[in-house]
């Protein structure tokens, strides 16, 4: 405050240090088709949902035990039920106004009044008519119309002057008819007209919505599908300009690709070879229940990062536990692998599922990129993971301070403040070590008069423990034992 100053004033200078932003720099993104039907609340195609449980997911996105079919019912099977680990974001691309079938039944079975439809009905296009009198019966006054726990259309008549002497029913609807959605559904898009985001450019849309930086993409099923699967890399790269993620695919388990031998070759011809993207193969079951090991996978890397790593993704979800009984191909046929098969693929980039001394685990640690590219943060899981969530950590971090004024103390702040965090990682065991500078020569003056800055993070990842060897030699002077 200028002017004449008597008495005494206090004035404040900003801390020296800040603390590190803790926000969701690792979350699962799930893309597919959901039984939106099923909904109470049903969330708007391609828009990405953020659920914290099953419950959440139930309510605006629908469940069914088809997991086959809804294949966004697999990722909240797998993160909800079987590893119980939160939250997840899902995207579903099924659109009831577009992709649907009509259906009717005519004379349904009656018990009791009651009636039961188990296609997947589109309950706002609902028409009962009295196959007698042909009237048209009226919801809530005529007959009532809900879901049961199955997915199934329960359809109860009330005793009205419309239904007193029915019969029998015609019941008229449209159905949802996932068989129709396409990859170009997943893949999706911009619409020229309208600008919303569909498919997998609708993940630009989830840290605007909910400020969670998606960690690991995944699209189950579609994913077996080169195109998606390349395209599902790219998008995990440069998120919001900024962000990078990976993206968990799977290699088909058809009858033609069931033999572990034939799998690098279909990988190295596909062109499955980025740093960020974790390769799969080959299906696993739990029960009847047939499953991507990509989505299992994924669930149980999360798993392992809330139970083992704090929250941080420094550990490998190789060697890990498994909730599954089994591997297959698509038809449910066995695939069992020795430990000499699984290191095969392992070897070619390729992550698998083996029944092991702990029962079945996870197997694999290397990234699609391996053996073309050698670079430990491109080729090792954990690492890649690593370097995407301390990325996304100091961008969240440091984003206030974009437009500040170019000072020694705005360097300061930076330098000190991430120094003290990667300090708490390496003490913390997640760290070997690492620490930032702010290095004259890569900050000439011709940046820095254009407003550009430079900082310089080293960091020491901790590499999975691939391979442990124990050399035994017969060592002839404990001979001399005998004679003791």
């Amino acid at each position: 405050m200028a002017g004449f100053k008597h008495g005494i004033g206090v004035t404040e200078t900003p801390t020296a240090l800040q603390s590190v932003a803790q926000v969701g720099a690792d979350t699962p993104v799930i893309i597919g088709i959901a039984p939106i039907h099923l909904a109470s609340d049903p969330a708007e195609v391609n828009t990405p949902v953020y659920c914290n449980g099953l419950s959440d997911a139930v309510t605006r996105l629908g469940y069914s035990d088809d997991t086959a079919t809804y294949t966004l019912c697999e990722g909240m099977y797998a993160y909800f039920k079987l590893y119980n680990v939160a939250p997840v974001v899902f995207i579903n691309v099924l659109d009831p106004t577009k992709h649907k079938k009509v259906g009717t039944q005519t004379n349904p079975k009656l018990t009791n009044k009651v009636a039961t439809i188990t296609e997947p009905v589109i309950l706002s296009s609902l028409k009962i008519t009295d196959t007698t009198s042909a009237t048209v019966l009226e919801k809530d006054k005529d007959f009532t119309a809900s879901y049961n726990d199955n997915g199934e259309l329960v359809i109860t008549l009330l005793s009205t002057e419309n239904t007193n002497s029915t019969t029998g029913i015609t019941v008229a609807y449209d159905q949802v008819d996932p068989a129709v959605v396409t990859k170009t559904d997943i893949i999706g898009g911009v619409d020229s007209l309208t600008g919303q985001r569909k498919g997998l450019e609708a993940v630009e849309l989830v840290f605007p919505y909910y400020r969670v930086v998606p960690g690991i993409l995944l699209a189950p099923k579609f994913s077996t599908d080169s195109e998606v699967a390349m395209i599902l890399s790219a998008k995990a790269t440069g998120i919001n300009a900024c962000f990078n993620a990976m993206a968990y695919v799977d290699l088909p388990a058809t009858e033609e690709l069931k033999r572990y031998s034939d799998v690098p070759n279909y990988k190295s011809l596909h062109g499955y070879d980025n740093p960020n993207m974790q390769v799969h193969w080959p299906k696993v079951k739990l029960g009847s229940k047939i499953m991507h090991l990509s989505t299992l996978n994924a669930a149980l890397t999360y798993y392992v990062n809330a139970t083992q790593g704090g929250d941080v993704p420094y550990i490998s979800p190789s060697n890990k536990g498994l909730q599954i009984d089994g591997a297959c191909d698509d038809a449910g046929n066995d695939i069992m692998l020795s430990l000499a098969d699984g290191n095969y693929l392992n070897g070619q980039g390729i992550s698998t599922a083996m029944n092991w001394i702990t029962g079945w685990v996870s197997w694999g640690n290397r990234t699609a990129c391996y053996p073309a590219n050698l670079d430990p943060k491109d080729n090792f899981n954990p690492l890649r993971r690593m370097a995407n969530w301390i990325g996304a950590t100091l961008i969240n971090t440091y984003f206030s301070r974009v437009d500040s004024a170019t000072t020694p103390r705005l360097a300061m702040q930076i330098v000190d403040t991430t120094n003290g965090w990667l300090a708490g990682l390496t003490a913390a065991g997640k760290l070997l070590g690492g620490r930032i500078e702010f290095i004259v020569d890569e900050n000439p003056k011709t940046e820095l008069i254009d407003g550009h800055i430079r900082f310089h993070l080293y960091l020491g990842y901790e590499v999975p423990a691939e391979y442990i060897e124990f050399a035994l030699e017969y060592d002839t002077s404990y001979l001399s034992n005998l004679f003791q």
